[in-house]
């Protein structure tokens, strides 16, 4: 058996050449005690883009904070915002039924508030900015459609219950008994009581009311009656009426006492004779109110269209040789007429020609008149 020989003393042992290739076990969890440097230009670059941000992001932050703190503050109420009737008026949503008033504008503070907002024809009230960061400002208020007794709020078209000779008006419901009332138009004039021709400018208007509003100003109704409405001021030539109520009625019925003859607006009182050019009238009816100078005067005669008084030169009658009443107008080809009118005159007592008859009414709503007439 060969044995190899024994290291001569002071001998080197041979070695393994280096490698990087045999694992060497460690215990679990410990690292290596020599771990492989990271690259240092990408961790500079890294920490160079999170300074660039962080800078970015508080140099937005210091502006945004500096508009904020240096911003002029958006007032609470706006033009066009809704509010309530409250003495310091709460804001709502327009839609909202306690959305009664719009801002109009907003005026600098002056005392009154009214005087802010004079100026504009649809403010109706001024309030100051109830907003605690304000002070110094007026709101100037129109009424929404929600508003229901502001009079500058009506529309054309609106109905309305008036009470107490238009000092309480109030939006109701049209068709309904108690809304007798179409709203017309409204206009702004100077002052309460009107006497600068309240709605002039709308003919159609048979009844005229005025408001209090702002600094003083005085807000008109321009109205007419409902159709169902039974009141004289809006009576129409050829309607009937009744002498004890004084309200038109339905020509057929019993207590039809008068027929319309004529309709008129003034704006001054009218003075006697009322009717003076109307033919035939025997009464009269004037509607008015205290607050505005319109006159509505409504001449009346009687209800039977072939009554004596409706006559006209040529115009044949029957009755002429009675004794009972007067004689009553009838187609001149009628086999009952025996007599024919020869003239007519719109003042009592004028003398008639010899051989004629006389007719006379005295003088009241109207001059009189005098009705000349032969037999035939």
């Amino acid at each position: 058996m060969i044995h190899p020989a024994p290291p001569h003393e002071g001998a080197v042992p041979p070695s393994l050449p280096p490698s990087t290739d045999i694992p060497v076990a460690r215990p679990w969890g410990e690292s290596s005690p020599n771990p492989a440097p990271e690259p240092t230009r990408s961790r500079r670059s890294l920490v160079m883009l999170a300074i660039v941000a962080v800078v970015v992001l508080l140099t937005a932050a210091g502006a945004v904070t500096g508009y904020l703190l240096t911003r002029p503050d958006e007032p609470r109420m706006a033009v066009g915002d809704c509010v309530s009737r409250d003495e310091l008026p709460v804001e709502y949503a327009c839609a909202d039924d306690l959305a009664v008033y719009r801002v109009h504008a907003r005026e600098p503070m002056q005392h009154p508030f009214a005087l802010a907002c004079m100026k504009f024809e649809k403010a109706t009230r001024a309030v100051a900015d109830p907003s605690p960061t304000d002070g110094e400002t007026v709101l100037c208020l129109e009424p929404t459609e929600k508003n229901a007794t502001d009079a500058g709020g009506l529309r054309p078209g609106d109905c309305i219950d008036v009470r107490k000779s238009g000092g309480e008006i109030e939006r109701s419901t049209c068709g309904f008994t108690g809304g007798p009332h179409v709203v017309i138009a409204t206009e702004l004039h100077v002052k309460v009581p009107v006497t600068d021709r309240a709605c002039e400018s709308h003919p159609e208007t048979r009844e005229a009311y005025a408001q209090s509003s702002l600094g003083g100003r005085a807000v008109v109704i321009c109205t007419k009656p409902a159709e169902d409405s039974d009141s004289m001021a809006g009576a129409f030539v050829g309607e009937c009426a009744s002498n004890v109520s004084m309200k038109t009625i339905a020509c057929a019925h019993r207590s039809a006492t008068h027929r319309v003859l004529s309709v008129r607006t003034q704006y001054t009182e009218p003075a006697d004779p009322k009717c003076e050019e109307v033919t035939n009238a025997n009464a009269a009816s004037v509607s008015l109110n205290e607050h505005t100078d319109l006159r509505v005067v409504v001449c009346l005669g009687p209800i039977d269209q072939n009554h004596l008084g409706y006559a006209r030169p040529g115009d044949c009658v029957t009755g002429y040789a009675g004794t009972a009443g007067l004689p009553r107008l009838v187609s001149c080809d009628d086999s009952s007429a025996d007599g024919r009118v020869t003239s007519v005159y719109d003042e009592a007592n004028i003398g008639c020609s010899a051989g004629e008859a006389r007719m006379s009414r005295e003088a009241g709503v109207s001059h009189g008149s005098t009705i000349c007439l032969v037999a035939t």
